[in-house]
């Protein structure tokens, strides 16, 4: 059995001797890969590891590029002094925030047909029409087309419920596109206005909030039984369908950890309650 430094400048000599210059080495999920270790003598030695690998890269063609999903200090009771290292022998640190995910729905997750900004202008001048509040820019809202902005905020607050930014582009994706494995229906065949509303959240991570014993509550109790409410209580289809919308975002605003409940108002932008466009107050009193 060899020594890790051994091994690495082994690897190294192979790359160099097969004519390469040299050797990037890709970690995904590395704070899951560190808490999967069974106790702290495991996860500390791959901790020397990567400071390993870190150190060789200052003198050595090699290149370490690790996606972590939460800080490397949330990755389970690695040693002060390793961590300290670790943390010196990786100084470039890149975020990914709510603007990389409006720069990947823009660029990757939607792609807009000939023509579709003069629609979309239409569609956003309906929006100011019939919520005077609606403060969203035009550019911002073009960029995010057809995702509410209210979503990704509340998306952005709620992001230690899931895998936050995968979990945002998988949200995204497949419920524009749909996701038929499973049972998940797009939104590309709804009306244009109709945008990817908070109530999508709801229904895309409601399977991960029965997880947690603060919020269990709501999928498993709260939201069934007020469906049943709606269904007996509301005879017409699309107020039920509205309803039942409503229900799953005040849900999102009940678990959120600093968001204000939402106004009737909010609400009927959120869902794209437009009555009447000459007169606002009607969207938020039939919401009310």
């Amino acid at each position: 059995v060899e020594e890790k430094a051994e091994t690495l400048a082994r690897a190294l000599a192979a790359v160099r001797g097969q004519g390469f210059h040299g050797l990037v080495f890709l970690i995904d999920e590395l704070s899951e890969f560190l808490l999967s270790k069974p106790d702290a003598a495991h996860r500390n030695d791959d901790a020397r590891t990567l400071q390993l690998l870190g150190e060789t890269a200052d003198h050595a063609p090699l290149w370490v590029v690790a996606a972590v999903q939460e800080s490397i200090e949330a990755a389970g009771d690695i040693a002060s002094p390793t961590l300290r290292k670790i943390k010196d022998r990786y100084p470039v640190l890149l975020r990914l925030s709510t603007l990389h995910i409006r720069d990947l729905i823009e660029r990757r997750l939607v792609k807009k047909k000939p023509g579709a900004d003069e629609e979309v202008y239409r569609i956003w001048q309906a929006y100011r029409t019939n919520f005077p509040a609606f403060a969203c820019e035009h550019d911002l809202f073009r960029r995010i087309y057809p995702v509410h902005p209210t979503t990704l905020s509340l998306l952005e607050g709620l992001g230690a419920l899931f895998s936050q930014h995968r979990g945002i582009v998988d949200f995204v994706h497949a419920r524009l596109a749909g996701d038929p494995r499973r049972g998940i229906v797009g939104i590309l065949d709804r009306p244009a206005a109709e945008l990817l509303a908070p109530d999508a959240i709801y229904e895309h991570f409601s399977g991960r909030l029965a997880e947690f014993s603060d919020f269990n509550l709501y999928p498993r109790h709260l939201v069934p039984h007020l469906d049943e409410v709606i269904d007996r209580a509301i005879p017409q289809p699309a107020d039920r369908a509205l309803a039942r919308r409503l229900v799953r975002i005040l849900v999102l605003y009940a678990i959120h950890p600093a968001a204000e409940p939402p106004t009737a108002r909010a609400l009927a932008e959120m869902t794209g309650c437009m009555l009447a466009a000459h007169d606002p107050d009607l969207n938020a009193g039939f919401v009310a």
